[in-house]
């Protein structure tokens, strides 16, 4: 499996993954917990974990970040050592564009 392959996999498999899960720690708002199998690769990964959320449906979201007024959210945290099968968070720590952070996050589907 080629790297890029390996990146796109990881990618599904997150957006699969993400499931709102209770607030832990001293952050206001909602968190995400995502994980990838060791089905995927047992190797460890460092680097940027996004997620992106979206109101429309009309593609997929990574094409829908920009700087226009109907840009939508995206939030990240850096990853090092994140082995397969265990939890990264993405809560009220992570950047955001263009919110600051989860907590502004507006109710909604």
């Amino acid at each position: 499996m080629s790297k890029w392959q390996l990146v796109l996999a990881i990618s599904l498999v997150n957006l699969a993954a993400c499931q709102p899960v209770a607030e832990e720690q001293n952050y206001s708002g909602i968190s995400f917990e995502v994980s990838f199998s060791a089905a995927l690769t047992e190797e460890n990964q460092d680097g940027r974990l996004l997620l992106m959320l979206s109101t429309l449906d009309d593609s997929e979201p990574r094409f829908q970040v920009d700087n226009s007024p109907d840009t939508q959210l995206i939030f990240g945290v850096n990853v090092e050592g994140w082995e397969p099968d265990s939890k990264a968070v993405i809560d009220g720590s992570a950047i955001g564009f263009p919110l600051r952070d989860l907590s502004e996050v507006p109710p909604g589907t």
